[in-house]
């Protein structure tokens, strides 16, 4: 039986994650990389797909998650969260907790140097109070099921091959093995007060494979936790949510890629918008719409390194041909990601298919000019420097943005249905020109400002005639349509109206009137696609909710609505794409980059309007970045070598 999302907790390495269930298996990972072939993938099919479950094997026992905290600051005494998981069995009898975690170290992040291959996962059983039969079951199935592995066994490891990769599972010492079917079972009883070690690492064909000691593990483990001790400690924000901004903090952090700077918009693949559905899609790559609202939250948090390493890789992906940068890359910078369909997996509780690429990235999408050249603006207002190739890239964005903005796109909810003029499109076209003027200004670059300028003002027309439908008072999600489209309701945040305008209040009205389920914003009022009829209602839109309420200094409402959808997280802190508004499940992709960054930019707006009031009506993303820097001192990105960093004004 499949389990709900809400039973699933994630731990990774910012190279790749795996996914552990309540019942303590592991039934999504891919190894070495993010967007590598599964390793285990239960979740897509609990019978052919592979695990790695430790739980106990005699008696009933229940169990809970939960991740491990430390004490960062003897001072305040504050307990902070890590990225090292604890999956805790009780009965009667006692309790036994398995401590999960993927190794990385500061010295590897601060110095790149994340290995591909080596050890990659921990798994800890200790004994807490009475003796405990424990039992270990692994089964194998690399690149999706669509291969089977070759066993060997070299004391104290048993190693699956399969292609140029050995997959090898350390034993504690004096296990012994059983093959029932195609799972490997070892049981044991743990003693009051043990601790016994499984590890997992991946190793090149050619490569020598290399066992662990219980030394070993118990300091790499040591050297982990030390490791999200001292970055969560760089998180400045200090507020009355500082625990579920800081689980979403580490959990961005979890879709990091290392190597390039890359993140990723979600840690799994084909997990269904809508149970029985077909929109299952692969989110293990950078959606630069993504990645920029991350920019964004980890700014805001005072995570300067991360921002800048994902600056150097947007420039590696933008720069390297004339032509115009795509929606999404691969975490490496690939161009192409084919879509293939996995027809022998029956999909999560039976959604199918299981996809793995995704062809989305030939897409037009056009909010892209206004997310890309919001991070870039947000990047050199806290201090960054752009180097000639990305000023030159800017002039060229902005240019190709005054080009096409007039055309039709797909839209950020990437409909394949064809393309058509979408409002919220038209809106970030119009943030991108107006945050292109600003840049091409002050680094005075050789730019036409004032034909941007024209452009600027002709989208503004546009958008007030054609995206404001003046029959039902609302700005609409497509030009000639009446469907309401929670997109709509950044309008504020973009400086575009403000907060109190008549129209922003009266779809606002709208929004309240049509999308709303419960405490859930639907993304549209669109009742003509019958096959999305069901489809959860997306976290994001529900943020947004939050944030005009914010703006409009309406803080009673905004309190409440933001503590209902935090409390609507799993019990770990955690948020998928989407949620069942009816049965209170959890439903796309887990966890999610949009949710985890849409929470912390709704708690730092809501706290601001609650200081702020009224000045929040008109505030933008860099007003309340600012105001973010006053309240919670943040650091800049060596501002005092870049004094073309301090021109921004509205």
């Amino acid at each position: 039986m499949y389990k709900p999302l809400e039973k699933y907790a994630v731990i990774g390495n910012c190279r790749s994650l795996a996914l552990v269930g309540e019942d303590g298996s592991i039934d999504f990972c891919c190894l070495p990389d993010f967007d590598s072939g599964a390793y285990f993938c239960a979740l897509l099919d609990q019978k052919k797909g592979g695990f790695w479950k430790i739980a106990p094997s005699h008696g009933h026992y229940q169990s809970y998650q939960r991740y491990k905290k430390s004490v960062i600051s003897k001072e305040t005494g504050v307990l902070h969260e890590t990225n090292i998981l604890k999956t805790v069995f009780f009965n009667q009898h006692g309790n036994v907790v398995v401590t999960d975690l993927m190794p990385i170290s500061r010295q590897e992040d601060e110095k790149n140097t994340i290995p591909k291959y080596g050890l990659k996962i921990i798994r800890k059983i200790k004994a807490v109070r009475g003796w405990h039969m424990m039992k270990m079951s692994i089964k194998v199935t690399p690149d999706f099921a669509r291969k089977k592995p070759t066993i060997t066994q070299e004391l104290p490891c048993v190693q699956f091959q399969h292609g140029d990769q050995i997959l090898s599972l350390n034993l504690p010492k004096g296990a012994e093995l059983t093959l029932v079917g195609d799972i490997l079972e070892v049981e044991l009883r743990v003693n009051e007060g043990e601790e016994v070690f499984f590890a997992l690492s991946l190793f090149e064909k050619r490569a020598q494979c290399s066992s662990f000691t219980h030394k070993e593990l118990h300091a790499i483990a040591a050297e982990t936790e030390k490791y999200w001790e001292w970055w969560i400690s760089k998180c400045t924000y200090k507020g009355s949510y500082r625990p579920m901004v800081e689980r979403s903090a580490l959990t961005l952090k979890l879709l990091t890629y290392r190597p390039t700077g890359a993140i990723i918009a979600a840690g799994t693949t084909s997990l269904p918008e809508k149970i029985g559905g077909w929109f299952n899609w692969d989110y293990r790559y950078s959606w630069l719409r993504d990645s920029a609202f991350t920019t964004y939250a980890f700014i805001s948090l005072g995570y300067l390194d991360e921002t800048r390493r994902f600056m150097k890789w947007l420039e590696t992906v933008c720069t390297r041909t004339d032509s115009m940068p795509q929606i999404m890359y691969g975490i490496r910078g690939e161009q192409n990601l084919p879509e293939q369909e996995l027809s022998h997996l029956e999909g999560y509780r039976k959604s199918s298919p299981v996809r793995i690429g995704n062809e989305a990235v030939d897409q037009k999408q056009f909010d892209i000019f206004g997310e890309v050249l919001s991070s870039i603006r947000l990047y050199v207002e806290e201090g960054g420097v752009l180097d000639d190739s990305m000023q030159a890239f800017v002039v060229k964005f902005v240019n190709y943005c005054c080009k096409h903005w007039s055309e039709k796109d797909a839209g950020i909810w990437e409909g394949r249905g064809g393309y058509k003029h979408h409002t919220y499109s038209k809106l970030m076209c119009w943030v991108g020109i107006d945050h292109g003027i600003h840049l091409a200004k002050h680094y005075k670059l050789n730019a036409d400002v004032l034909h941007w300028a024209k452009e600027k003002e002709a989208i503004r027309k546009d958008i007030l005639e054609n995206g404001y439908n003046k029959e039902i008072g609302a700005f609409v999600d497509t030009y000639g349509s009446s469907v309401i489209d929670a997109s709509s309701l950044v309008i504020p945040s973009v400086g575009f109206l403000p907060a109190d305008d008549p129209r922003v209040l009266s779809t606002l009205n709208h929004v309240m009137e049509k999308l709303l389920v419960d405490w859930f914003v639907l993304r549209t009022s669109n009742e003509q696609d019958e096959i999305k009829k069901g489809e959860g209602a997306f976290f994001l839109s529900s943020f947004w909710l939050i944030d005009i309420f914010s703006a409009l200094g309406r803080c009673d409402e905004a309190g409440i609505w933001l503590k209902r959808i935090v409390d609507s997280a799993t019990p770990v802190g955690l948020y998928a794409e989407e949620m069942d508004p009816y049965s209170k499940t959890q439903l796309g992709n887990f966890p999610q980059a949009f949710t985890h960054l849409a929470l912390i930019n709704s708690v730092l707006a809501y706290e601001q309007s609650k200081k702020y009031g009224d000045k929040s009506k008109k505030a933008s993303l860099l007003d309340r970045l600012n105001r973010a820097t006053k309240m919670y001192k943040l650091k800049k990105i060596s501002r005092e070598l870049n004094p073309v960093a301090r021109f921004f004004e509205h």
